[in-house]
C-alpha cells in the first residue's frame, strides 16, 4: 500500500482525470437530438413500459447523476444488497439505483436496506423498483429463464428507463473497488457511433470459451462478458442496427431477432445475444479492459495470464464473482467470500471516515484463507488490497 503522501498525489491526479473525462463526456456530440451521459437528469415519480417505478426525489444534491442498474431475482437479493452498498460506499456524487426484480419481497427488502442508510447517504442516493419487461408478443417465460433467471432483462433497459439518458449496468455479484465516477467517466471515451461498453470474455485464446466452443457469431477473438456494461440508452433508442438476417432494425428488435435466429445454439443467454449483435455491429461497441470486470477466470488458470491489464495498471476497479464464486468453494471461492464479507460487515459511510478498518478486514481475511501461496486468485491479494486502499483515498479526496 502506498504511503499517505503518494496516495494523496494519486488521488489528486485521479480527481483531475475524472473531471476531464466528465467534461469531455458533457461536451461530446452524438447527433442533433441525442443527448450524452453526464448531465443531471430529473428524478421523479414515473411509470414506464413494463414498470411500476417509484422514484424518490433527492435533496441537497449537486453534480452529475449516475444511474446504476442491478437485476435481483430468486436468491440474489443478498448479493444485490452488497453490490449496491459497494457502489454507495465507493462514490461521492449523486446516484440513482434502478433495481429490477420479479419479487415484491425482494423489492421491499432492498428498499428497506436503502432506507436504513444514514442521512449523509440518503441525501444523494435515490432508487426505483422496476418490474420485469419483455417486448409485447414475446414468450416472457422463455426469456426470463434463458440462462440465469431474469438476466435477459438487461437487453431491454432502453425500453423501460425512458427518463434515463445512460446507465451503468452491473450483475448482482459485482463490487466496486474504485470510485463509481471513474467507471462512469468511460462514457467520455465513446465515439459518435458507440452505444455500449463491455469487456472481453477472455483475453487468452487457449482458455477462451467462444473461440473453442461457440456455435454462433461472437465479437472479436474471444467474445464479450455482459456482467459490467455502460449503455447509452438514448443512442440505443435512436440508432438503427444490423440484426443479421434483417437490417436497419431498432435495438430491441435486434435483440428479439437474434434470439429467434440463434436460440437453438445459445448457451449463455443474453451474453450470447449481445456477442452476436456486436459481431454484426462492431463499430457500436467500446471495449474496456478487464480490470473493470475482473473475474475468477482471470486468475483461475495462472496469475494475470487472462488479464494482463490488471498487472500492467496495478489495479482492479470492479470485482465480479461470476460462476457463483463468492458463494461456493469452487473457483477460488474463499478468496471472493472474503471480499463479500468485508463489504457486508461495514457501514455504507465507512469510507468517509477511515480506510484502515476495511483494508485491515480484507488483509486479515485473505491471510486466514491463504493456502495456495501465490497460486490462483490468492496471487492478486496484495493488488486488490492496494486497489481498495487507493480507491478509498480517492473518494476521501
Amino acid at each position: 500500500v502506498q504511503q499517505p503522501a503518494a496516495v494523496k498525489t494519486l488521488a489528486v491526479e485521479m480527481k483531475r482525470e475524472v473531471s476531464r473525462e466528465i467534461q469531455h463526456t458533457n461536451g461530446m456530440l452524438s447527433g442533433d437530438s441525442i443527448s450524452v451521459p453526464g448531465t443531471p437528469l430529473p428524478v421523479s415519480r414515473s411509470q414506464t413500459a413494463g414498470s411500476h417505478a417509484t422514484s424518490i426525489t433527492t435533496t441537497n444534491s449537486t453534480g452529475i447523476l449516475i444511474r446504476l442498474t442491478v437485476v435481483a431475482c430468486g436468491t440474489h437479493a443478498a448479493r444485490a444488497e452488497v453490490a449496491l452498498k459497494s457502489a454507495v460506499m465507493m462514490s461521492r456524487t449523486r446516484l440513482h439505483l434502478h433495481v429490477f426484480s420479479d419479487s415484491e419481497d425482494i423489492k421491499t427488502r432492498l428498499a428497506r436496506t436503502m432506507a436504513a442508510w444514514p442521512d449523509v447517504v440518503s441525501g444523494r442516493v435515490t432508487h426505483s423498483a422496476h418490474d420485469l419487461y419483455y417486448p409485447p408478443g414475446e414468450d416472457r417465460r422463455a426469456w426470463k429463464s434463458l440462462f440465469r433467471q431474469c438476466a435477459t432483462v438487461r437487453l431491454f433497459l432502453a425500453d423501460v428507463l425512458l427518463e434515463a439518458d445512460s446507465t451503468l449496468y452491473v450483475d448482482s455479484d459485482v463490487v466496486f473497488f474504485s470510485p463509481v465516477e471513474e467507471a462512469w467517466a468511460l462514457f467520455g471515451r465513446f465515439n459518435s457511433t458507440q452505444v455500449a461498453s463491455m469487456t472481453p470474455e477472455h483475453e487468452e485464446l487457449s482458455v477462451g470459451w467462444y473461440n473453442r466452443h461457440g456455435r454462433h457469431p461472437y465479437y472479436g477473438k474471444t467474445g464479450l462478458n455482459s456482467g459490467v456494461m455502460l449503455l447509452n440508452l438514448t443512442r440505443l433508442r435512436h440508432f438503427r442496427f444490423d440484426a443479421g438476417k434483417k437490417k436497419d432494425q431498432p435495438w430491441s428488435g435486434s435483440m428479439v431477432q437474434i434470439y429467434h435466429d440463434y436460440k437453438n445454439v445459445i448457451r449463455w443467454g443474453d451474453q450470447d445475444i449481445l456477442n452476436t449483435f456486436f459481431n454484426f455491429n462492431p463499430g457500436s461497441l467500446f471495449v474496456h479492459s478487464c480490470e473493470w470486470n475482473f473475474r475468477p477466470d482471470h486468475c483461475f488458470y495462472r496469475p494475470f495470464a487472462s488479464c494482463p491489464a490488471a498487472e500492467k495498471n496495478s489495479t482492479i476497479h470492479l470485482l465480479h464473482s461470476n460462476r457463483n464464486a463468492a458463494f461456493s468453494s469452487r473457483y477460488n471461492g474463499p478468496f471472493f467470500k472474503v471480499v463479500y464479507a468485508m463489504f457486508s460487515a461495514h457501514q455504507a459511510t465507512s469510507v468517509l471516515h477511515t480506510n484502515t478498518e476495511m483494508v485491515l478486514s480484507l488483509t486479515t481475511g485473505f491471510r486466514d484463507v491463504r493456502v495456495s501461496h501465490g497460486k490462483g486468485c490468492m496471487s492478486i491479494e496484495e493488488l486488490l488490497t492496494t486497489a481498495l486502499s487507493q480507491g478509498i483515498a480517492r473518494i476521501q479526496q
